[in-house]
């Protein structure tokens, strides 16, 4: 039997100790936020243009580019009009979370970097709100209540036990 990327992917992240409903709520939040940063980027691209601001212009072009970007990653099934998605999409389903919200993050700061207007920072919250859930994910689960009460609990111990206590 042939694994498919996508079934390879599924196959490493099932011991992950994300929550299935996490999994979908990142990939929401990152298609959503891809709508509102395309939204941002004509409102920036038209302010820039008519003040004739070169660097909003480009910080326009960067979120559009990352809002196709963001789509392309998390839905997939939006960009199958391009024939070159389809094996990027499977290429990121491989990759880490921490490397999906480092990309995100990068990629949300450096339009504002360049145009600091109410638009473009309001359209890079988003994306870099959906990398920072991606890092989160990234830390994997958290540890049940025994098992933090024994790691907080084993440096007293031995004071506890020790005679002349």
């Amino acid at each position: 039997m042939v694994n498919t990327p996508d079934v390879e992917s599924q196959e490493r992240n099932k011991g992950d100790g994300i929550t299935w409903w996490c999994k979908l709520f990142a990939r929401g939040v990152g298609v959503v936020a891809a709508i509102i940063c395309a939204i941002c980027a004509i409102t920036t691209f038209l302010s820039g243009t008519f003040g004739l601001d070169g660097l909003c212009i480009t910080a326009a072009v960067l979120m559009i580019l990352n809002s196709f970007i963001l789509l392309m990653f998390e839905a997939p099934i939006c960009c199958a009009f391009c024939e070159i998605t389809q094996p990027i999409s499977n290429w990121v389903e491989k990759r880490q979370y921490w490397q999906k919200g480092l990309l995100y993050i990068g990629f949300s700061i450096l339009p504002v970097a360049l145009c600091r207007s109410i638009a473009t920072i309001l359209g890079c919250v988003c994306p870099f709100a959906a990398g920072v859930i991606y890092g989160l994910m990234s830390l994997g689960k958290k540890a049940d209540r025994n098992e933090m009460l024994a790691n907080a609990g084993g440096g007293f111990e031995k004071f506890e036990n020790e005679p002349g206590s």
